[in-house]
């Protein structure tokens, strides 16, 4: 999105984010120092492969094809989902990274009557905010449905 777009239609106004927040055009890879632990962050919209066997395609092939992160998002089929499974054991040891990969689906908002989640996706779209929790201290990840889970994790 160029940056005259961002400033006519607000993007990030209000949520707090700073000026500099990164955003990716296409594929992005975010590597986030969390207190002593550094974590892999691979996400796109949307990448090839889209299946209607297993919702979770093109998200473990931008895994394979694009960077082998921690953690691989995507967002484009308006239907949450979270798996987690050691892919490629050997070849993450060799990175130096532990063999457990976590893969995420974002939701929508478009949860009412919506032509594009209904043509495309055989339904309404289903909220979804899932949210992970990452270890300061020890290389660990911890999901959650959704942000208000994770708050009453981490207040606890």
């Amino acid at each position: 999105m160029d940056e005259r777009l961002e400033m006519s239609i607000g993007m990030f106004s209000g949520i707090g984010w700073p000026k500099k927040a990164p955003y990716f055009h296409a594929k992005g890879l975010l590597k986030l120092t969390v207190g002593e632990v550094e974590y892999e962050i691979a996400m796109t919209h949307r990448h090839k492969g889209s299946s209607i066997y297993h919702d979770f395609q093109p998200v473990l092939r931008m895994f394979r094809e694009f960077y082998p992160a921690d953690i691989c998002v995507t967002a484009h089929t308006h239907k949450p989902g979270y798996m987690e499974f050691a892919a490629y054991p050997e070849m993450r040891r060799l990175l130096g990274r532990p063999p457990m990969n976590h893969f995420l689906i974002t939701g929508t908002f478009l949860t009412g009557h919506h032509s594009y989640s209904e043509r495309n996706f055989k339904g309404r779209g289903i909220l979804g905010l899932p949210t992970i929790v990452l270890d300061p201290h020890d290389f660990d990840i911890t999901y959650f449905r959704n942000p208000e889970k994770a708050a009453r994790y981490i207040a606890a």
